[in-house]
């Protein structure tokens, strides 16, 4: 093993690698990990591939801090990895200990710098496993969801995983003083002070340490723009070689993660990438934990268990090595299937079997009963539902796919219990009866639901829930819409107050099987504090509104014959 092996880009900045290998005479394949979180840490070392395991296996294994962080010069400028990423393809392909096959591997950020890099084609590039990322553009993916700011996400993301060792840098360099590090630490444990500060663009922990230069844009062109625009088809068109992409039903990415599985298949840049696409979702959250503070999905559920390294050297094996893998050991889908707790291997996704049924909300969901939720349409005039929404008083998240405080322990996401959040009076709640018997539920998921507000603007939020027995109502999935957007992310559009308008929300995806005693619930509301920003309903710009200037609205949401609001679940025949 070598430290700190310098790796040149192309504009003389050096960047810094660990690097493993065999003791063997002849060249080897490579794995690189490209990382913004320290090589030397965790983390960094993409805990998923144990490099001693890949040398064993005759891999070598290159851990990288990407340009700007750790030990490499130069500065970060996130998400600009594309010619790096080519960069240290080619130098890891170009020693003398690699026989020119690379591959890559890593999560999160560490999954982006590799789509970035295999846009660019590079030659000695074979196959990546990008895990837990979406898709471009990333600004977009990463700050929001289906246009509302995920506020208390970047908070979190500046303050504990960015933001300190940008201010360590800066202070060796007498741009600012080493107490930046410790106030960056402060605020981290105080996010929800810092997410209720208005207006958005003076937030103390921003103004006070400008580790994220990029803010003020962000909030200005509410992603579009910073870094430069993002081309969807020519991004896909542009990869040329196999991936196994990775997520869990609990990852605030997989709906990108899903997106790039399937439209690599059908656009990308050649014959061999479109066939050998695979995907493997577990039920995990964005660091891979299948147990949270309220629920364990099992000892199979894990990882570790599933033996995640030794799936990616098979995986590895069949593209570095040309080694022959029996096709039962490496299937184009695999998925675990929660309520059962168990993994699957399938053809393909979405499920060819798999068929949608409309659920449909019915009743008084703002009753102590809540309202019902059922395979029958409305057939006659139900009265509507009404809530009032105060984003001085928002309601407050509690799991979910969500990046809060607490991740890294399994505290605050997952499939927690929604009781205390279904109990206000601004959550709409609609359960079905008691399952006779096993209903399976996999595939992406929708909800439309026809509603008035009486603001310009205002954000829906619809939740999947699976009702135990014993009562309790574990989130299984959640869609969110600012109402704005609902003509599409590109074409804003202000509401008419007290207009009756339809919201098609995307829900992204699941699998879960009701067993028999369970229940199907939906919950409906406009907020979800602090993970998302309580949007003001005024109509303004993203960042301008003060304190003095959020408004109440009354929802009304709307379950009748002419204007039926329903979830669409892809239902599994059994």
């Amino acid at each position: 093993m070598e430290k700190n092996v310098v790796v040149p880009m192309r504009d003389g900045t050096k960047t810094r690698a660990n690097v493993f290998r065999p003791g063997l005479d002849e060249p080897v394949p490579a794995v690189l990990v490209r990382t913004p979180y320290c090589k030397d840490q965790s983390l960094g070392q993409s805990p998923l591939l144990d490099p001693f395991r890949a040398v064993d296996s005759g891999l070598a294994m290159v851990l990288q801090d990407v340009r700007g962080r750790y030990e490499s010069d130069g500065d970060l400028t996130m998400f600009e990895e594309a010619d790096d990423g080519y960069d240290s393809v080619q130098w890891v392909a170009e020693q003398s200990w690699c026989d020119g096959n690379v591959g890559m591997t890593g999560s999160s950020y560490l999954g982006l710098v590799q789509w970035l890099a295999a846009a660019r084609r590079p030659p000695a590039l074979r196959a990546i496993v990008p895990i837990n990322i979406g898709q471009p553009p990333y600004w977009r993916e990463l700050c929001f969801v289906g246009g509302a700011f995920k506020l208390g996400y970047v908070l979190w993301l500046v303050t504990q995983f960015f933001g300190p060792e940008t201010a360590r840098r800066r202070a060796l360099a007498g741009q600012t003083d080493p107490g930046e590090i410790s106030r960056l630490l402060e605020a981290a444990d105080h996010i929800e002070a810092h997410a209720r500060w208005r207006p958005l663009a003076t937030v103390p922990v921003f103004e006070e340490n400008p580790v994220a230069d990029w803010y003020p844009q962000l909030l200005r062109e509410e992603g579009f723009g910073v870094g430069g625009a993002d081309d969807l088809d020519s991004h896909y068109s542009a990869v040329e070689v196999p991936a196994l992409n990775v997520s869990g039903w609990y990852d605030y990415f997989l709906g990108g993660t899903l997106q790039n599985f399937m439209r690599m298949q059908r656009q990308g840049g050649s014959e061999l990438a479109r066939r050998e696409q695979r995907l493997l979702i577990g039920p995990w959250d964005h660091l891979l934990n299948s147990r949270t503070a309220e629920y364990d999905f099992g000892f199979s559920a894990s990882p570790l268990v599933l033996d995640f390294t030794a799936y990616q050297l098979r995986y590895f094996a069949r593209y570095l090595k040309s080694e022959p893998v029996p096709p039962d050991d490496q299937p184009r889908v695999r998925i675990f299937v929660m309520g059962e707790n168990v993994w699957r291997d399938e053809e393909n996704w979405p499920l060819a079997r798999s068929r949608p049924e409309g659920w449909y909300l019915h009743g008084d969901g703002v009753s102590d009963e809540g309202g019902a939720l059922s395979f029958d349409k409305p057939l006659a005039e139900e009265h509507p539902d009404h809530f009032l929404y105060d984003p001085r008083h928002p309601a407050p998240t509690r799991g979910g796919a969500v990046g809060l405080p607490g991740l890294v322990q399994g505290i605050n996401v997952g499939p927690y219990d929604q009781r205390p959040v279904e109990a206000r009076p601004d959550v709409l709640v609609y359960t079905s009866d008691a399952m006779e018997k096993p209903l399976e539920v996999t595939g992406p998921l929708s909800a439309v639901l026809y509603a008035v507000t009486s603001a310009s603007d205002t954000d829906w939020i619809v939740r999947l829930c699976d009702v135990h027995p014993g009562g309790a109502s574990r989130i299984l999935a959640e869609g969110v819409l600012r109402a704005r957007y609902r003509e599409g992310a590109l074409t804003p559009k202000y509401l008419q107050p007290d207009s009756v308008e339809r919201y098609d929300i995307d829900m992204v995806a699941t699998s879960n099987v009701f067993m028999p005693g369970h229940r199907i619930r939906v919950d409906i509301t406009s907020s979800s504090f602090p993970y998302l920003e309580p949007n003001p309903n005024t109509g303004s710009r993203l960042g301008e509104d003060g304190p003095g200037d959020l408004r109440p609205a009354l929802q009304t949401l709307f379950h009748d014959a002419s204007r039926p609001s329903y979830v669409v679940l892809p239902v599994v025949p059994r």
